[in-house]
């Protein structure tokens, strides 16, 4: 796996959108594998774009 630096600015809306996906799923999400989820999917998307 090669490695990667990313630089992130999480703005107060996307805090609340991850903070409100892991309530809907009861804590079984930790907030960092939501943010984790929605930084991979990002990057998958600039790949194919």
């Amino acid at each position: 796996m090669r490695n990667t630096r990313i630089e992130i600015r999480i703005d107060e809306d996307l805090l609340h959108r991850v903070d409100n996906f892991h309530k809907e799923f009861n804590g079984g999400l930790s907030r960092a594998h939501v943010l984790r989820m929605l930084i991979e999917a990002g990057l998958e998307n600039k790949q194919k774009a």
